[in-house]
């Protein structure tokens, strides 16, 4: 998907999988940006599926994160608009059905500004934070990853998700 991305804006991205009707969807900013029907199941089957600022094959996320959400349900695109705009730029009126993971750098219950641990507000489950990644107050807080310096999160066991939304705000 290409979205003309410029360093120094936030956007929100968000994935689903709707299970019923295997299908993929990629929304920035609230809008869809393409859907598909992958080969096979897409379900998320441990926490080795999930991490903040690496993928699978050990490519490393190089700017800022605010937030992350992870609900257990595939959100509607009414609902990811409405999340959209209750999150920026403060906290209000977000959807928490189905919500099983959400980390927030701007939040102090969150992320306390020091440590390398990045609390979950939704549950007990939270992010270990790998190789030091950098806290800063700008833009209310958030977490700095270099792709020079392998710094990542890693998830706990989520458990088994047939269906999922997951959504970030995230800077270049």
């Amino acid at each position: 998907v290409d979205a003309n991305l410029q360093i120094g804006t936030w956007y929100n991205a968000v994935c689903t999988y709707n299970s019923d009707t295997n299908t993929r969807s990629i929304y920035l900013d609230g809008i869809l940006l393409g859907s598909d029907n992958p080969a096979g199941t897409l379900a998320i089957t441990d926490a080795n599926n999930l991490t903040i600022g690496k993928t699978y094959t050990d490519e490393y996320f190089n700017g800022l994160i605010q937030n992350v959400n992870i609900y257990n349900v595939c959100l509607t695109s009414q609902e990811i608009m409405q999340n959209y705009f209750a999150l920026a730029p403060i906290i209000q009126d977000y959807v928490t059905d189905g919500l099983i993971f959400y980390v927030d750098a701007a939040n102090y219950a969150s992320y306390p500004n020091s440590g390398n641990t990045w609390y979950n507000l939704a549950g007990s489950q939270n992010v270990t934070l790998q190789n030091n990644p950098t806290f800063s107050t700008d833009n209310g807080g958030l977490i700095q990853f270099s792709s020079l310096a392998s710094q990542y999160g890693t998830y706990p066991d989520l458990g088994y998700l047939p269906e999922y939304t997951i959504s970030v705000w995230y800077n270049l």
